[in-house]
């Protein structure tokens, strides 16, 4: 039975599959007097204080994963494929129970000579367990819209899970769109968010911060003006998300993002950047050259009507009312596209000579 192999993957390159018996599965169910206590001390598990609690999981677990072992034996098998585990609370009345399942498709395989690494590093531990049962914990809670608490916010920050950062982000926008109840005061009135809230939206911007980087810019980019210094600590630079900003119309927001900068640049990020400046220096005009009538104060010619409506002397390439050129940008931001234009082709020299 020790000789079972538990593979978590449907098959291994180079152990081809002889003979398949089919679904096996196993259970283990232990009652809320070792699962309550666990559940309120989370935070101790996680900060390794509770040595109790974490062997009597691994005990449960070892004891589920050996069943399997079992069965599979039993059957002539020696290795159970595509091996997941899973957990359920069970109640009825007053009364509670935790259940352990594990299941996967027994066969023969042609094992290599030495698999005593290949079992080591297959059977279910303790941290893959205990990972397990947060993220499902968590996912059901957003499905259900209950707010997270602190040791699941700890959770999600220390272990980065993909099947959690659609949803986690999904309960940001609930937290952020979350009124709360109208408050009076000598002041007036205002709306305050209920602690949940403020707490998932300060949680879920430390969270942004633990993603790697293909991750992270999918998000932040949602909402740049909530997450610009996340963006700049962490160097999340991209250009195709600031090119699409500055197409739907925030001009501004853009231009005060190609200040950020990434940890590397290639091929792709320099097509992506040209692209950028090629937009950025071909605005259309927003103003206007007008052959103006002069008027008893003020003479004619031709003026250039900023889009603010201030009509200025042609000589002008600003406005002397909001500060911008007949592009809509302001000096400053003249300069920052030609200080990012001017890098872009450095960029392209330093590739080139690669």
């Amino acid at each position: 039975m020790n000789n079972v192999l538990l593979l978590t993957t449907p098959s291994v390159e180079g152990m081809p599959v002889e003979k398949y018996f089919g679904i096996i599965t196993a259970n283990q169910v232990a009652g809320t007097g070792l699962f309550t206590d666990i559940t309120a001390s989370f935070s101790d598990l996680f900060g390794g204080k509770s040595g109790a609690y974490r062997e009597s999981m691994n005990e449960l677990c070892k004891d589920v994963t050996e069943r399997l072992k079992a069965k599979a034996s039993d059957m002539g098998a020696n290795a159970v494929v595509g091996v997941s585990i899973d957990y359920d609370s069970i109640s009825a009345k007053s009364m509670s129970m935790f259940m352990v399942s594990i299941q996967g498709t027994a066969v023969k395989i042609t094992l290599p000579n030495d698999v005593n690494s290949v079992i080591t590093k297959d059977e279910i531990s303790w941290e893959t367990l205990n990972a397990e049962y947060y993220k499902k914990k968590i996912l059901r809670k957003i499905n259900k819209g209950i707010p997270l608490n602190n040791d699941e916010w700890s959770f999600v920050q220390k272990n980065t899970m993909p099947e959690l950062i659609e949803p986690l982000y999904d309960y940001y926008v609930r937290c952020s769109n979350e009124k709360g109840e109208e408050q009076s005061t000598l002041a007036g009135n205002f709306s305050q968010k209920p602690e949940w809230a403020t707490l998932g939206i300060s949680n879920y911007k430390q969270y942004l911060y633990t993603l790697e980087y293909k991750d992270a810019i999918n998000y932040v980019y949602k909402d740049v003006k909530s997450f610009r210094d996340i963006i700049l600590k962490n160097k999340l630079f991209n250009a195709a998300k600031i090119l699409e900003i500055a197409k739907e119309g925030n001009l501004d927001l853009a231009i005060s993002l190609l200040s950020v900068e990434k940890s590397s640049y290639n091929d792709v990020d320099l097509k992506e950047m040209k692209s950028l400046c090629e937009f950025l220096n071909n605005l259309p005009e927003v103003g206007s050259k007008e052959n103006l009538k002069g008027g008893l104060f003020s003479p004619g010619g031709l003026k250039f009507v900023c889009s603010c409506g201030c009509k200025n002397d042609l000589k002008n390439e600003y406005c002397e009312e909001c500060g911008r050129n007949i592009y809509g940008i302001s000096k400053k931001q003249k300069n920052e596209i030609d200080q990012f234009t001017e890098l872009v082709d450095t960029l392209a020299d330093l590739i080139n000579r690669m």
